[in-house]
């Protein structure tokens, strides 16, 4: 199908909806959904975390006071910078990537656009100053399918394997997570969900709680189960870069092997 004109930030649920596979009346209630656990890090690591959240409010203010998204997003860099720190230039960002896509042809700027081993899309972090109605919601998710399906043609560009691609939206208060399958007709995209128990109800999103610099223990307290599923996300991520890296190898060992075989022959 042609690609949809418009820019990422442009793009509607209406309008990107049945392109992988789901029903903009059902307002994202038909999407696939897939669990999502914490992977611990470190005390230290999380006190770190803290204190560059501590500097960064200093300079823009407390989340309830940002006028704009760069605010915003700054406040969030130090959840992933110390994080994605922890695998040693395997996964690095970046910034403001312009890559074009399949489904839409108009582009723009990715903020947060990770790669694993100098190449592979893995995961794409879409910050918004506010996501409010329902439908405003709809909208900031349609962004992050249109940014995950570009990567997804980016990967294809280099002849990688399909892999499964990332996605996390948030406001600054809350996290949602996602997933992109363009392997196939049309491409699955799926939300990670949060259970307690294996029989409660599915949480669709983790919040961080109000920041009160006189008492501040709930707003950490909110903050470490965050950074442990963003971990984990990366990890996931991580595993899928392998995978598809280890595809293309066995994959061009074959083709390396074809004219020895004829030869043999």
């Amino acid at each position: 199908d042609k690609g949809l004109n418009v820019s990422f930030s442009k793009v509607k649920f209406r309008d990107i909806a049945p392109r992988v596979g789901l029903k903009f009346e059902l307002a994202g209630k038909d999407m696939p959904t897939f669990d999502i656990h914490r992977a611990r890090i470190p005390s230290s690591l999380f006190k770190d975390i803290i204190g560059d959240l501590q500097v960064i409010m200093k300079q823009y203010g407390e989340p309830a006071r940002h006028k704009n998204e760069e605010a915003r997003s700054r406040f969030l860099a130090p959840l992933f910078n110390r994080i994605v720190a922890l695998f040693d230039l395997t996964i690095f960002n970046t910034p403001e990537s312009i890559i074009p896509g399949r489904m839409t042809t108009g582009g723009q700027r990715i903020e947060y656009h990770f790669l694993v081993f100098g190449g592979l899309s893995i995961l794409v972090i879409e910050v918004k100053f506010f996501l409010g109605t329902a439908n405003e919601r709809l909208d900031a998710i349609a962004q992050v399918i249109a940014e995950c399906d570009a990567c997804d043609y980016a990967n294809d560009q280099l002849d990688l394997p399909p892999s499964l691609i990332y996605g996390i939206l948030s406001d600054g208060t809350s996290f949602e997570f996602f997933s992109f399958n363009g392997s196939t007709k049309p491409p699955i995209f799926s939300r990670g969900v949060f259970r307690t128990t294996l029989s409660s109800r599915p949480h669709q999103r983790l919040t961080v709680a109000d920041y009160d610099a006189t008492s501040d223990a709930n707003f950490i307290r909110s903050l470490r189960p965050i950074c442990e599923t963003a971990f984990y996300f990366l990890l996931l991520a991580y595993k899928a870069g392998v995978d598809a890296y280890a595809e293309r190898f066995v994959k061009n060992e074959i083709k390396d092997m074809r004219p020895w075989e004829s030869y043999s022959n």
